[in-house]
């Protein structure tokens, strides 16, 4: 089980034992500071913040080290809120124990009140950029493009844009060459840790091929139009606000391009099914 430890003592400092990264010690102590608290804890003793798991608990003790209470809160995924969420029950336990405790000693723990308003998980916001090979049923070739992430905690929106090279087929006496550009929006689940994220999207695009000849004659130009749907997958790697990672992909054509000379000859259908893999970076906006 991953857990992490702060304590404020009642001296005012704040140390980490053992060292944590989630809520960091100066983010709790920043917090209580702001919300006017610092003195109030001082006078009642100490503060503990623990994270364990999918769960937040703060416990109070006096001076002497005697516990007075204790609560347990879901733990928010964003670390700032984690931070935000202990200051607002230490400031509202301690403020109340001091209201009516002040000079008595207390028989038995007491217990945390909840907070008056509750802390809402901010929105995130991340871009990236990524270049990736992509093979359908019959060619592969490579691309790139860019995409935003708007999440809180674990659901999202994602919306992304992409394009890929030229891709070539035999066609009767020469070449029909075809590149796609893509782009669409659509949901997303994602699993944050301290030390990375992974997340899967599902994502209707709306597809444009450009489809030319090669070594025919005329040398036609036409531009088709199609609906896919695209599953990808990242795992990344946190480095404060900016996150390397992999992401790997199938997509599907929910129409079928077929491509044949003017004599209705020699037909060719491309392939509905594409898979992709590749890298790209991803910096976090808030």
């Amino acid at each position: 089980m991953v857990f992490a430890t702060v304590a404020a003592l009642f001296a005012g400092s704040i140390t980490v034992a053992p060292p944590a990264t989630c809520p960091v010690q100066a983010a709790v102590a920043a917090e209580v500071e702001r919300l006017g608290a610092r003195r109030t804890l001082e006078q009642v003793g100490d503060a503990e913040v623990t994270v364990a798991g999918d769960n937040l608990r703060i416990l109070i003790r006096d001076g002497s080290g005697a516990v007075l209470g204790s609560r347990t809160v879901a733990a928010p995924v964003d670390c700032d809120a984690r931070a935000e969420v202990a200051a607002v029950l230490i400031a509202a336990w301690t403020g109340e124990w001091i209201k009516t405790n002040l000079g008595n000693q207390p028989e038995r723990a007491a217990v945390l009140p909840k907070p008056s308003a509750p802390t809402v998980e901010r929105l995130h916001i991340d871009i990236a950029a990524l270049g990736f090979g992509m093979r359908d049923g019959d060619a592969g070739s490579w691309g790139g493009g860019g995409l935003a992430v708007f999440h809180r905690q674990t659901l999202g929106l994602v919306v992304l844009a992409d394009g890929l090279a030229e891709r070539q087929r035999a066609l009767g006496p020469g070449q029909a060459r075809y590149g796609l550009l893509r782009a669409g929006a659509g949901a997303s689940a994602r699993q944050q840790w301290t030390w990375g994220f992974a997340d899967a999207a599902l994502v209707p695009e709306i597809a444009r091929y450009a489809i030319a000849g090669a070594g025919l004659v005329p040398e036609r130009r036409v531009v088709r139009w199609a609906v896919w749907a695209d599953l990808r997958v990242r795992f990344g790697l946190a480095f404060g606000p900016v996150a390397p990672f992999v992401f790997v992909g199938g997509s599907w054509s929910f129409l079928s391009q077929r491509l044949e000379l003017d004599d209705k000859s020699d037909p060719i259908v491309l392939s509905q099914a594409n898979l992709a893999a590749g890298l790209g970076i991803s910096v976090s906006l808030r």
